[in-house]
Formats: C-alpha cells, structure tokens, sequence
C-alpha cells in the first residue's frame, strides 16, 4: 500500500542538496554513456576503414624482395591453362584440337591506381569453383539431417551457427554441396545492404549450402581465401557489388558473372598473408573494445541505481548540523 510505505526523510536543505548531488553525478553518467554508445557505434566503420586500406594497398608496407604480382597473374594464368590441358587428355580429348577460354581480364575503366608490384585481376582467374547452393526445403529437424548454411547464417564477415536447419541426404546429394574448409559463401541474394556479404568456412565437419548462397573456392597457390573474403567485404568490393547488383521487388541480386568479374586488387602471396594477419589483429582489438563497451554500458546502469541507492540512505552527501 503505498499509504504505507515508509520514505527517509532528511531535512529540506539535504533535500535540495542530494537533488544536485544526483543531477551532478547522472550528467557525467549520462555524458559517459552517450560518449560510450557513440564509440559502440562507430566499430562496424572502424573495421571498414581496416578493410579499405587493406583493398588499397596501404594496411602494411610493401616488400621489395616478394614477387611481383605481374609475374604472379603470369603463373596463374600459365598454371590454369595446364591444368585445362591435363584435364582435357584425362578425359580422353586433345587439347590441341579444342578452344580454350582464357579467364577474362577486369574491365580498367574506373579502377583506382595500385601500389607498385600490385596488378588488377578478375576474380575468375583465381577461383577453382563457382557454385550455387542447393535449393531442396530445409526444415528444422535434425534426426538423420545434415545442417545448411543459409544467407542469415553471414552476420558481420563471421558464419553465425544458431538457427541452423538441416536437409535430408535422401533428398540431396551431399557430397555435391559438402563445404570444404577456406571454402568462401557469398550472399548473392538479399536486401540491398546485405546482398554481397561474404564469410569463411573453416570447419571440417559435413554442412551444406543453400540456393541464396554462392560457393566460392579460390585457388590458395594463386591468392588467399582470406584475403579475397576481406576485399570481397571491404568499402572497395561492396561499392562494386552496389553497381552491378540488379534490384527485382525490394530484394537485390548479384549472378555468378558479376561474381567472375569482380576486380582483384592483387599484391603478391607474402603480402597478402601480411595484410590478412594484420587485418584480423586490428579487428581482434576492435573487438576487444566492443566488449568493454558493453561490459561498461551495464556498469553504468548499475551506478545509476547505486547512486540513488546512496542518495536514500544518506551516503551521497555530507549532513550539516545548521540544517
């Protein structure tokens, strides 16, 4: 009842000084916190702005002494015209006989100057495999099932595990769609600020991949998967995604040859190693501080309730016995 309830009641002058106390105490609070969220804010551009100076060539120091990356696009493309030969006689066929289609180079138009030792590559010339997902219905039964990714499983560059649905191998054949790790998934359909989005799989357990999604295996003796999942997300890639995707009732698209065509901006392997460990440090750190911000926010939602609990009980200001 709240006739009854009973409320400390000091003397009016301590009234009006425990008034200021907790207004002086809750504007620092409050300056605290907004200074806090606006930092929370802020950490998605804080890893944009890692990947775009990792897409420009300006996240670590070129190396004279690696390999140029004009005689590394000429190995690739040597290595991939062998491997067609090698697998033209495997068949039984005479590659002399046949047309051999040499991947297509970028489109140059509009593309920024590189670093030196750096050149422009087409995504193709780097990938083994370009595939799209199974379309057989999921569903949320587990029993003799096998778990596949979908486009809600790629949040913020990471393959998220949680609500997982699963698809029977009397439906499917698995092993067509079985994820490989350093496999690439790239989100070919979704809203306009998602279609694009970009993850890694590095488990060596049996998932497969859903129609939304778009398989990518790259080449590691040509280019990391890493490196080419942090361009892929990074402002460079997605302002690239932005221009060829096609927009059909609300949802956007990207197709495997706006995939194929995607300009690499290639350094050499060792730099490429250098950039992804430099990259995944500074998100590390980034992070970090996004749980600290977290952890902090809460503190200062307790520290409100402590200071009105002081404020009650009389602790929040000193007595004067003139009151």
């Amino acid at each position: 009842d709240m006739r009854q309830q009973v409320i400390p009641l000091p003397p009016l002058p301590e009234q009006h000084r425990i008034v200021e106390a907790i207004e002086a105490e809750f504007t620092r609070l409050d300056a605290g916190v907004a200074a806090l969220k606006r930092l929370r804010a802020n950490f998605k551009r804080y890893k944009a702005t890692v990947l775009k100076a990792a897409a420009e060539g300006k996240l670590v120091r070129q190396d004279p002494n690696d390999e140029p990356a004009a005689d590394l696009l000429k190995r690739i493309l040597r290595e991939r015209r062998l491997k067609w030969e090698a697998d033209q006689r495997a068949k039984g066929r005479d590659p002399q006989k046949l047309k051999y289609d040499e991947p297509k180079a970028p489109d140059m138009e509009g593309l920024p100057e590189l670093p030196g030792g750096w050149v422009w590559a087409s995504l193709d010339t780097l990938l083994d495999l370009l595939q799209y997902g199974t379309s057989v219905k999921a569903d949320a039964d587990q029993d003799n099932g096998v778990p596949i990714l979908r486009m809600g499983n790629i949040q913020d560059g990471k393959l998220q595990f949680n609500s997982l649905k699963f698809i029977s191998p009397e439906q499917e054949d698995i092993e067509k769609y079985r994820l490989s790790p350093e496999d690439l998934l790239i989100n070919r359909t979704n809203s306009p600020e998602l279609v694009g989005k970009t993850a890694i799989f590095q488990l060596d357990e049996v998932f497969t991949f859903a129609s939304y999604l778009i398989r990518l295996r790259v080449n590691s003796s040509w280019s990391l998967p890493q490196y080419i999942m942090h361009i892929i997300n990074s402002p460079w890639g997605q302002s690239y995604i932005a221009r060829v995707r096609h927009q059909v009732a609300g949802q956007a698209n990207i197709n495997s040859q706006n995939i194929r065509d995607f300009p690499v901006p290639l350094p050499s392997l060792s730099e490429q190693q250098r950039i992804i460990t430099q990259v995944e440090l500074c998100f590390s750190i980034i992070d970090e501080l996004r749980h600290v911000a977290s952890v902090t926010l809460k503190r200062a939602e307790r520290l409100r309730q402590a200071i009105l609990r002081d404020a009650f009980a009389g602790r929040l200001v000193a007595q004067d016995p003139n009151d």
